[in-house]
């Protein structure tokens, strides 16, 4: 499962990714991460400003992550953020999970 601190957002915030039941570790979450609405991916964005493709959750302290929202972009609907899973510690382990909904916002809506 993953929630966000909140579900409503303006563009330049920093969303708090919060993993939870995770029942061993360590995995890793793939750093290219997409915002979908029903089943849709509406764009695609990075967690990392590296060249990491699959970052690794090794324990409880790194459940956690941030991702600060461009400018430029606005979800007027409520979307979900959709994480894949990478170096999955056993096979039966979804592939992806999504966020609860959202929206981003400007000032004036």
């Amino acid at each position: 499962m993953v929630r966000t601190d909140k579900d409503m957002y303006l563009p330049g915030e920093t969303i708090q990714l919060r993993l939870a039941r995770i029942t061993d570790y360590p995995l890793g979450v793939v750093s290219g991460f997409a915002f979908v609405r029903d089943g849709h991916v509406l764009r695609e964005f990075s967690l990392s400003d590296s060249d990491q493709s699959c970052l690794a959750v090794r324990d409880p302290r790194d459940k956690k992550m941030k991702w600060t929202i461009p400018e430029d972009f606005l979800v007027s609907e409520q979307a979900q953020i959709q994480l894949r899973f990478c170096n999955k510690p056993f096979p039966e382990m979804l592939d992806q999970i999504e966020s609860n909904p959202i929206v981003i916002r400007s000032l004036g809506q």
